[in-house]
């Protein structure tokens, strides 16, 4: 398995197992989730995407940005790269 698939993995893990305890403090918001951690929970869409390009700028940075949903309605794997 490939080091992007195995972090995916494991974000994704964290967050199905710490879906329960997200639902109930955090219903409908979105959740960052990196290097097997919860980073933060933002109100909107925009402003964890925006916290995701801003605390991962590097090549290869990877994280998880999910809305916090009884069933998952996208899981978005954002790569930040820069031009050389």
């Amino acid at each position: 398995m490939k080091r992007d698939d195995a972090e995916f993995q494991l974000n994704l893990e964290v967050f199905r197992t710490r879906l329960p305890k997200l639902l109930d403090e955090s219903k409908d918001q979105y959740v960052i989730i990196a290097s097997g951690e919860i980073v933060q929970v933002f109100e909107t869409y925009e402003a964890a995407l925006s916290f995701g390009y801003r605390s991962f700028p590097s090549d290869g940075a990877q994280y998880l940005l999910q809305k916090i949903a009884p069933i998952p309605e996208r899981a978005d794997i954002h790569m930040a790269c820069r031009a050389a």
